[in-house]
């Protein structure tokens, strides 16, 4: 399993892979609590796309006394920028979170197909 400490050592394909299985797994998205709207990069039982590249104990371990971890609201990029989440594959992450924030989950499998197309990755997913 890729976490923050192991994403520098992963390939593209080994990201791509994990995030889209997890995604057509889970086949919902990962939102605040009763609120529709505001995407999280885990809450209690659900992981967003680039959450499922953060181990729970990093999660944890970057939550403060108040129960709010740096992560939630900040994009992948910020993260980068000023938190040292590692930059390796930024782009490809990027792209796969804003397929879960921003696509119906009915429509991910189609979506992810067309990610792995325009980054030269294999598609190897049945239907879940």
């Amino acid at each position: 399993m890729i976490t923050l400490a192991t994403l520098p050592n992963a390939t593209e394909q080994q990201v791509f892979d994990q995030v889209a299985n997890h995604l057509l797994t889970q086949k919902e998205k990962c939102l605040q609590d009763n609120n529709n709207v505001a995407c999280q990069y885990h809450n209690d039982h659900l992981r967003c796309a680039a959450g499922c590249l953060i181990s729970k104990e990093e999660y944890e371990i970057n939550t403060s006394i108040a129960g709010t971890s740096y992560f939630e609201g900040n994009n992948w990029d910020v993260l980068v920028e000023d938190y040292g989440v590692p930059s390796d594959h930024k782009e490809l992450i990027t792209e796969l979170q804003t397929i879960h924030d921003d696509i119906c989950p009915d429509h991910w499998k189609r979506h992810l197909e067309e990610t792995a197309f325009s980054w030269g990755l294999d598609f190897n997913f049945q239907d879940k």
